[in-house]
């Protein structure tokens, strides 16, 4: 903060975490007489941010599920809305909830300082499980259960055929050269994790062949692919995803690289 000795203005913004009141003494001469004046600078709270973590994200029912906190500013005050319906659940700063029942779930956290709020939405933000799959495609076999990584299948394919509605394909680091894979409806969650490899995620390379999934059952937002990445796909549309027949999956945290269609060179989607 800085003022002009010639005009007397007040610049500059304050440092973080400097709130409050300072009193200040600005003093004028003109060589033979000086006065001088006190001031108050109120320096106002920057307004809070939502936001937060929670620990599990997934797992099967019941799932308890540990909230944190992250939210920016100074907020005295916390409402948890844990599946999104209108319905404060916890007024906890780090609360934790159970979930009982399969299905997504969408988190919403409010705060306050008193004076400014903020919300924060997370969409599709929990998923608990009707059961979880596991796919390995360096140590699996479809011959097994699938059921842990021990006995994990090797294919993607072979997990979508089995899984149902709200379960859960867990799919290790590895490169799977599938192609056109169909989830037929199912809100089936498809995520990549880093099993084999600290950091990797699972490849789906098509090497050209055609493209890595076919939406067409009408899909929704509940049928999620989630941290891999789609390559070297070929089509004359959609080089990586196909969507038609009002079909609308959710893919999130993907990399799409070299994929080649007449139409979408990574998506193509339409009615």
């Amino acid at each position: 903060m800085s003022i002009d000795a010639a005009t007397g203005k007040l610049s500059g913004t304050p440092p973080a975490g400097s709130a409050g009141t300072y009193t200040f003494t600005v003093e004028v001469t003109d060589g033979q007489q000086t006065t001088s004046e006190q001031f108050d600078l109120v320096v106002n709270p920057a307004p809070p941010v939502a936001d937060f973590e929670a620990n599990p994200t997934y797992g099967t029912a019941p799932l308890t599920v540990d909230f944190a906190d992250k939210s920016a500013g100074n907020p005295t005050s916390w409402e948890w809305d844990f599946d999104n319906d209108g319905t404060v659940d916890s007024n906890d700063q780090n609360p934790t909830y159970t979930y009982n029942a399969p299905g997504w779930y969408t988190v919403r956290l409010t705060v306050s300082d008193g004076a400014n709020s903020d919300t924060c939405v997370k969409e599709r933000f929990i998923l608990v499980a009707h059961r979880i799959y596991y796919v390995d495609g360096v140590g699996g076999n479809d011959g097994n259960s699938g059921l842990d990584w021990s006995n994990a299948w090797k294919t993607i394919g072979k997990a979508l055929n089995v899984a149902g509605d709200y379960d859960l394909v867990l799919v290790a680091d590895a490169t799977y050269n599938e192609t056109d894979l169909n989830f037929k409806g199912k809100k089936i969650c498809l995520k990549g994790v880093d099993h084999n490899t600290a950091g990797a995620q699972p490849v789906i390379d098509c090497r050209g062949r055609n493209r890595a999934f076919y939406f067409g059952s009408g899909e929704t937002e509940d049928s999620v692919i989630e941290d891999f990445v789609l390559q070297n796909g070929g089509a004359q549309d959609g080089g990586a995803v196909y969507c038609e027949k009002g079909s609308g999956p959710t893919i999130r945290n993907c990399a799409l690289c070299g994929n080649e269609a007449e139409n979408g060179g990574a998506v193509y989607a339409h009615s």
